[in-house]
């Protein structure tokens, strides 16, 4: 995995600044969706929050206040989505994508004793 001197190899670098910039791309998309649905709910005034927030001395703060929540909520939120959809053919963009195959090597005797010892693992039996 490291070269000799004990850099990690090209290939890891790239393929961790792949999924860096993948991750952030993903973050950056939920907290524009977040403040997108905040500035919402602040313009139609759901529940009183928007004239609440216009009325008070302290505005700003709870406009950072409620941005930075709906930032923190929604980007961990999209960046959780996009984890979990990398397993996926065509890298998670696709919803309606099917699971990937993942081939397991298993020798045959190991496969037989773990099916009959059962879910408990082997059974003693009682001499007689």
């Amino acid at each position: 995995m490291h070269d000799q001197d004990g850099a990690p190899r090209l290939s890891n670098r790239i393929l961790d600044q792949k999924l860096t910039r993948f991750l952030l791309r993903r973050c950056l998309d939920g907290v524009a969706a977040g403040l997108a649905v905040m500035l919402g709910l602040l313009w139609t005034d759901v529940g009183g929050v928007g004239g609440l927030v216009r009325s008070s001395d302290h505005g700003v703060l709870a406009l950072a206040m409620l941005s930075f929540a709906f930032s923190i909520t929604f980007g961990s939120a999209a960046m959780g989505v996009a984890i979990n959809g990398l397993g996926r053919r065509g890298g998670g963009d696709d919803a309606s994508s099917e699971p990937a195959p993942v081939r397991v090597a298993a020798e045959a005797a190991s496969i037989r004793a773990a099916a009959e010892a059962g879910p408990r693992g082997p059974v003693a039996t009682p001499a007689e």
